[in-house]
């Protein structure tokens, strides 16, 4: 039924306010209209009710949603080729023709209903932050300041950390952008970008879109405890040393990819028909990296 289903998509936060106002309302008015009738000498456990009902969810909301690691070997995320083929495209992504670019596509979507956008300009925020945090084999300390996300990360191992918030809404056709930079870490073994549909927690599945900074780009899916991959694909638009602005368009199936404004392929996939939206960074080897996230947006296809 359609509010079992808007229901499962509510936020906890939005539910428990919800219900603390309602039970708010019932110890005030004493009743609803002949249908449901309080006595008085229960007005008061409704308010005490409320009470703790909408100050349980306010709590949650602000408190920041803890990050998670994939738990995933990326190792068989190989890194990206330090001297690389030819520019192509790799099996299964198809690279459009300029007249094919869907350039209006991407002029339409920028312009969808924004569900969230983000310029890092405070510390109030859902976003994950930690201080020296240690995620399986890496340390991490992720903070937003000068109007920046920053990820410094220690990598003891190839892994992988995100940031996806429990509390974002889960969608099917989608636009998402953000403007990120390796700061320093290795360029070919530092990937680092979107992460799409992500389902569960911490991550039961999803899919990245990461580049790195010795210009390979790569669309990738985690599900089922594997890695499926398509790429390394060379991209000269990638700017090294510099922000790179991602951003992506999803219209059920089919994902299209933009890298800095220009058109670089799309695949069809059925794997993870909706999710939620967040960043994600990894390492192919053992080392010390830092990435910088700014001007994130998430806008939703009008029904």
């Amino acid at each position: 039924m359609e509010w079992i289903r808007l229901l499962k998509e509510t936020p906890v936060p939005t539910i428990l306010i919800l219900a603390g106002i309602f039970f708010l309302l019932l110890a005030v008015a004493g009743g609803i209209a002949g249908k449901i009738n309080i006595l008085p000498g229960r007005q008061g456990i409704s308010l005490g009710i409320g009470v703790i009902l909408l100050l349980v969810g306010i709590i949650i909301y602000l408190v920041p949603t803890p990050a998670r690691s994939t738990a995933a070997p990326t190792s068989t995320l190989t890194p990206a080729p330090t001297t690389g083929p030819s520019e192509g495209i790799a099996p299964g992504v198809v690279q459009p023709k300029p007249s094919e670019g869907r350039l209006d596509l991407l002029s339409t979507a920028r312009g969808w209903p924004t569900v969230e956008k983000d310029v890092f300009s405070g510390s109030e925020t859902n976003w994950c932050q930690e201080e020296g945090t240690t995620f399986d084999q890496l340390v991490s300390t992720r903070r937003i300041s000068d109007g920046k996300y920053r990820w410094q990360l220690k990598f003891n191992s190839p892994l992988s950390l995100y940031c996806a918030p429990m509390g974002r809404e889960s969608l099917n056709d989608f636009y998402a952008a953000v403007d990120a930079k390796l700061v320093s870490g290795p360029s070919s073994n530092v990937h680092y970008g979107l992460q799409l549909r992500v389902v569960g927690d911490p991550g039961d599945g999803f899919y990245v879109l990461i580049i790195t900074d010795n210009q390979y780009w790569r669309f990738a899916r985690w599900l089922g405890k594997e890695w499926k991959a398509w790429g390394w694909i060379l991209a000269k638009g990638i700017h090294t040393g510099e922000y790179n602005r991602l951003e992506i368009v999803a219209e059920g199936t089919r994902f299209h990819f933009y890298i800095n404004g220009a058109s670089a392929g799309y695949y069809d996939d059925d794997a993870i028909p909706l999710g939620r939206t967040g960043l994600f960074v990894e390492n192919g080897t053992a080392a010390e990296a830092v990435v910088d996230f700014d001007n994130f947006e998430l806008r939703k296809k009008p029904e």
